[in-house]
């Protein structure tokens, strides 16, 4: 009895130590929370993987809308960045979970489990390595199905799943849609699909060839890549509304994760997020200002490469990118000398008389003349701007003024600030403008009633073949964005 009173003692005493241990350990993990790692390292790593709107790098420097938005957090932070560039969405999953980044951007939608909590994803379901803890969402996008139906049998048309049976379907790499084709795969067998490792606009590149028959990618990279494959077709939507998140490691505590949520929401909630999904986004939504790409490639071979290297000059004298100004010109009059509007404007970049004159110029017809003068006012007008304007939005006035007069888009900066809107931001003003058409608007202004609506279609026209030109004779000068210039190191790991 007393030996057994004595076990139960030591074996009491030994839990209690045990206990106590344990308590110490957590205690310890507690305190080392993944926001104070972070902060205390000075650098926030982040896991990419190359898209047009995640992480894009140009001679110019990188670009892309959650790049700028991470690194907009990490500057309210006081953090410098640190970018590990890997292929598959496997390796992103990898780095986060052993901890060689703490935030890992994809651009692809996630699709919940829904036996997990909240705030939590999980893909593949083999173990913890394919699962991750996920922030707010910061920006929705649909998985599409796309085709193209200059490679099908004639007459076929897709719009449902069950059609893609037979046809050869490429996802990228270990993104979410490679499980969505599987579940599709269990009611339609003879459903055939590869993974391809390489970037959204690869996947396009490869259909447009006729290589594959279908690639399902999120939306976003859609909007923004669909332009320069314009015998692209979107077939069907294959999934509702899906949020696009950041991933962080599945085992590490949840204050990062919080951090960067506030964020979110502030940027939410004082409208900087739709400023910037505007900026990136805006002007690629079809409607009054989609642009036929097709017929911009003929007029690119057949107008503009004779007038390219005085767009080149001007705009390289007035520090202006020549591809801005080319787009302009394609805006006014198409690249035709002999352009004249039923107002009087005449020439390549459509001026009037007064305002030839004022540029230096008597014969506002000749090549030479127009773009150089076109360029210089170009110039004059941005310099007006208020210095409370910004780049790039900076830009879009700029052009909203070279079409309507910047009388009245000062005007309808006031009635943005009777509406309580922004007057120096694009986003706001584009929406102001089209009540200079509105006596209850108009008539309390300086330069009275003008067509509001036809500047906000000039400059997402513009915007659109500025893009297209860039797409064409490839990146050269990027508008500067008033984001300053990060602090980022980046390095491409070879063991993932």
């Amino acid at each position: 009895m007393i030996f057994k009173h004595y076990a139960i003692q030591q074996l009491s005493i030994f839990l209690f130590g045990v206990a106590l241990l344990l308590g110490v350990l957590y205690l310890g993990y507690e305190k080392r929370n993944h926001l104070n790692e972070v902060t205390a390292r000075q650098t926030l790593r982040i896991a990419v993987v190359v898209n047009p709107s995640v992480y894009w790098p140009e001679s110019t420097g990188t670009k892309g809308f959650e790049f700028d938005l991470v690194e907009r957090f990490a500057k309210s932070k006081g953090l410098k960045t640190h970018y590990q560039v890997v292929d598959t969405r496997e390796q992103l999953l990898r780095a986060i979970n052993l901890d060689t980044a703490d935030i890992a951007m994809s651009g692809h939608t996630v699709m919940f489990n829904q036996k997990k909590p909240i705030g939590y994803a999980s893909y593949l379901d083999k173990n913890h390595l394919d699962r991750s803890q996920t922030t707010l969402p910061i920006f929705p996008a649909i998985a599409q199905v796309l085709y193209h139906s200059t490679y099908l049998p004639q007459g076929s048309e897709i719009n449902n799943i069950e059609q893609l049976q037979g046809l050869n379907i490429t996802v990228a790499k270990g993104s979410p849609y490679s499980k969505l084709v599987e579940v599709w795969k269990q009611q339609w067998p003879e459903i055939k699909w590869h993974e391809l490792e390489g970037h959204s606009i690869d996947l396009m590149k490869l259909l447009d060839e006729g290589l594959t028959d279908i690639v399902i990618l999120p939306s976003t990279e859609v909007r923004i890549n669909e332009v320069y494959f314009p015998d692209l077709d979107i077939a069907f939507d294959a999934t509702d509304e899906l949020p696009i998140v950041w991933e962080l490691g599945i085992d590490r505590d949840s204050s990062l994760r919080i951090s960067i949520n506030n964020f979110i929401l502030e940027m939410k909630n004082s409208g900087e997020l739709n400023v910037m999904i505007e900026r990136y986004f805006g002007h690629l939504d079809q409607g009054p200002y989609y642009v036929n790409p097709v017929r911009f490639e003929k007029l690119i071979k057949s107008r503009l490469t004779q007038y390219l290297p005085l767009f080149q000059k001007s705009a390289a004298d007035n520090g202006l990118d020549w591809r801005l100004l080319a787009a302009i010109s394609h805006q006014e009059s198409h690249w035709r000398t002999n352009a004249i509007s039923p107002t009087g404007v005449r020439g390549l970049m459509m001026l009037t008389r007064a305002t030839a004159k004022d540029m230096g110029f008597d014969n506002r017809i000749k090549p030479e003349n127009s773009i150089e003068g076109g360029a210089r006012y170009l110039k004059s007008l941005k310099r007006r701007l208020s210095d409370e304007i910004v780049e790039p939005d900076r830009t879009w006035f700029t052009l909203a003024s070279y079409n309507v007069g910047m009388g009245h888009v000062n005007d309808a900066r006031k009635i943005c600030e009777a509406l309580e809107k922004n007057p120096n931001s694009w986003l706001d003003v584009m929406e102001c403008l089209p009540l200079l058409s509105d006596p209850k608007w108009y008539k309390d202004t300086t330069y009275g009633k003008a067509r509001g609506n036809e500047p906000v279609t000039y400059v997402q026209n513009i915007r659109q073949y500025y893009d297209l030109l860039k797409w064409h004779f490839g990146e050269e000068l990027e508008i500067e964005s008033n984001i300053s210039k990060p602090q980022i190191e980046i390095s491409v790991p070879s063991g993932l």
